[in-house]
């Protein structure tokens, strides 16, 4: 009889081992698209959006940014991205895939429990105004992660919200020495 019950009781430790494998590997997690019109000319906007020290006083919660490999601005680029959020300590690596100043910059994004995309678009609207067009998308790894899922989106969605208003706050700002400089690299 005890023998029966351990053997129940493995099989079913088993099946939900597979369920939850099952589960995290096809779970493809969030995505979503964000659309945010600024009252600035693309190439400000691309400057605030992917020079490093302008990235570091939009994004809300960075803590720290560290380059870990690649030419800087070029496809192939690594960066270590610290978070704060609520207090906890949150990494995670950034990789160029794609980009096209200053109209498109692709991102792949990992990290323990996570993979996911970013995806910016500059597109010219009426005027000196640009459409910034952002897409992410995240898929889980790990069973931690997808339990954590709901913390995870909206500390994201958050987090995310704070930062294009600061990017548009800023490029919409932008000293005459900034639009130089912008204007000079376009």
């Amino acid at each position: 009889m005890l023998r029966k019950i351990l053997i129940t009781i493995v099989v079913i430790v088993v099946a939900v081992l597979a369920w939850s494998f099952y589960k995290v590997s096809t779970y493809d997690g969030s995505s979503s698209v964000h659309r945010v019109e600024i009252d600035a000319e693309r190439p400000i906007v691309w400057h605030y959006l992917t020079e490093a020290g302008y990235r570091k006083l939009w994004m809300a919660d960075l803590e720290d940014l560290t380059a870990m490999g690649g030419i800087p601005g070029q496809v192939g680029e690594r960066t270590l991205i610290t978070l704060s959020i609520d207090g906890v300590p949150y990494e995670y690596i950034e990789e160029t895939t794609a980009l096209d100043p200053p109209t498109f910059w692709r991102l792949k994004l990992e990290a323990e429990g996570f993979e996911g995309q970013r995806t910016y678009e500059l597109d010219i609207m009426d005027g000196s105004g640009t459409l910034l067009t952002l897409e992410r998308s995240r898929r889980y790894t790990s069973l931690t992660a997808v339990i954590l899922e709901p913390f995870f989106e909206r500390a994201e969605q958050q987090s995310l919200e704070n930062s294009l208003t600061r990017l548009k706050n800023m490029a919409e700002s932008a000293p005459e020495k900034v639009k130089r400089e912008a204007m000079a690299d376009e």
